[in-house]
């Protein structure tokens, strides 16, 4: 079953910091903090660039496998996304509100 999540970005932490989504799957980033952050993936396959206060990111994720993540700017803030059930995920950004070109595919190494 296909759903949009929400992650909420501090100061000093994402909550929740580890989510489970089934395939073709939405996450959306937002920061509610006071400071600009990121969300990077660890492998390099999405990174929202700086998000500053208010600002949001969405990323849809097919395949399966767990993704680990963390801000760039502030490295002790992680995070992780598990897909499905195992295996490899394939991420695919979006920017908010904006559809994403079909096709895009995301890196290996899950």
């Amino acid at each position: 079953m296909q759903d949009a999540r929400s992650v909420d970005i501090g100061d000093n932490f994402f909550d929740p910091p580890d989510v489970a989504i089934e395939p073709g799957s939405t996450i959306t980033w937002t920061n509610n903090g006071d400071e600009p952050h990121t969300v990077t993936a660890d492998d390099g396959s999405f990174d929202s660039g700086v998000l500053n206060p208010g600002d949001s990111y969405t990323v849809a994720f097919d395949g399966q496998g767990t993704v680990t993540y963390h801000c760039t700017i502030h490295p002790e803030m992680r995070g992780s996304v598990t897909v499905g059930g195992g295996g490899g995920t394939a991420p695919a950004e979006q920017p908010a509100n904006e559809s994403m070109p079909e096709g895009m595919e995301a890196g290996e190494g899950y």
